[in-house]
């Protein structure tokens, strides 16, 4: 089954609609290419969600699949709502809460993270068994798991914990969007708003964040400054900072130049995919 991580409901926002279907512009990094795509085949996977037989979790190998499309994509849209409304300045704790999961969920889903994850663990494993096996071990503890060397070799135990850190992901992440919202409940919401003829710019990983004090990616930092471009002329930063109102969504018009900076920020940080066309990212000397 074809699963997005980037959900239409997002993507229609940047899409040009011809008849009853979407139509966005792709700048493809990996090929070099352009192209138009329906947002109902881009920024999907096959099966990504989707869970295996036996699992802990339910009979219902699609109910993470379900849970997306019938509740928490609808709270994005909520969340795009209000924050594209600009006569909106205040909101009440239950669209905090329910702007927040919408928001997150966007970070949550995406595989951008599983790869982080399992490329880290790679490394992790190359490194404790090159450590072993100096000290003269016969085998490593990992992920609560002993492999013997005798029976495993690196690219065996590298393959077993893919896979299990794969079948986390597809029962454990969803957990995590309930998670980053509860930490970060107190950040401030900032909207861009573009009057020229500039625009905003997505990707196949739209929500990013930055940190001014620390370079890991542990999104469960205070320090951490989230964006994410809401449509074409509207983007929202979430931040902390106790000398602003919780409740009130501040506004401002971003100047061209930081405009720029920002879409920069974009692109560095997605997998493969840039929503724009060719005249937008030749206009902000993107690449």
């Amino acid at each position: 089954m074809n699963q997005h991580y980037v959900p239409r409901s997002y993507l229609k926002n940047f899409a040009e609609q011809k008849g009853k279907e979407f139509f966005v512009p792709v700048y493809d990094k990996k090929a070099d290419r352009f192209f138009n795509a329906n947002i109902k085949k881009i920024c999907s996977e096959i099966d990504l969600y989707t869970l295996q037989e036996g699992n802990p979790i339910t009979k219902d190998l699609l109910t993470v699949e379900r849970m997306y499309a019938n509740s928490i994509e609808a709270l994005y849209t909520k969340a795009y709502n209000i924050l594209t409304n600009h006569k909106i300045h205040t909101i009440s704790l239950l669209q905090r809460t329910e702007m927040l999961i919408g928001i997150f969920q966007l970070y949550v889903r995406n595989p951008a993270m599983l790869r982080k994850s399992i490329s880290f663990h790679e490394k992790e494993i190359l490194k404790g068994c090159r450590e072993a096996r100096t000290n003269g071990h016969n085998s490593i503890k990992y992920l609560d798991e002993e492999f013997s060397f005798q029976e495993w070799n690196e690219e065996a135990i590298i393959k077993f914990c893919t896979n299990k850190i794969t079948q986390d992901f597809k029962e454990k992440h969803i957990g995590g969007v309930g998670e980053i919202g509860d930490f970060h409940q107190h950040v401030i919401f900032d909207v861009s708003v573009i009057t020229d003829d500039s625009e905003f710019i997505t990707t196949d990983n739209p929500l990013i964040f930055e940190d001014l004090i620390s370079d890991n990616e542990y999104p469960l930092q205070r320090s951490k400054e989230f964006t994410i471009a809401l449509n074409k002329k509207v983007a929202v930063k979430l931040y902390h900072d106790k000398t602003k109102q919780l409740n009130r969504i501040y506004r401002h018009v971003e100047p061209n130049g930081s405009v720029e900076i920002i879409n920069k920020e974009i692109i560095n940080r997605s997998s493969r995919f840039v929503i724009a066309t060719k005249e937008i990212l030749d206009k902000h000397k993107i690449f």
